[in-house]
């Protein structure tokens, strides 16, 4: 029997809270299986250019990479208002 559609919002909570009950060690075990998974993949090697996040509330914590692959083109996101703009990044400057 299919799943019923979730909406966005709906989800998000359900996502929140459900990381909420996850501990730190299982969160940094997580974070590092998502790290090896990407940089294991075919494709990773031929990435010029990343577009990540600073994680919040709970999100995985993919935070090593820059400094693990300092060659490749960082962007992390800046939202004004409703808009969304990626901002070059260098690993070690400031976050302003």
């Amino acid at each position: 029997m299919p799943q019923p559609e979730i909406d966005k919002p709906t989800l998000r909570v359900h996502l929140r809270t459900q990381r909420r009950h996850i501990s730190a060690q299982e969160h940094h075990q997580f974070s590092r299986q998502i790290i090896h998974h990407l940089t294991q993949h075919p494709h990773w090697a031929g990435v010029n250019q990343v577009f990540t996040y600073v994680p919040i509330q709970g999100e995985p914590d993919l935070g090593q990479l820059p400094a693990q692959y300092p060659d490749k083109i960082w962007a992390l996101p800046r939202r004004t208002g409703q808009d969304l703009t990626w901002h070059r990044w260098r690993w070690g400057t400031p976050l302003t």
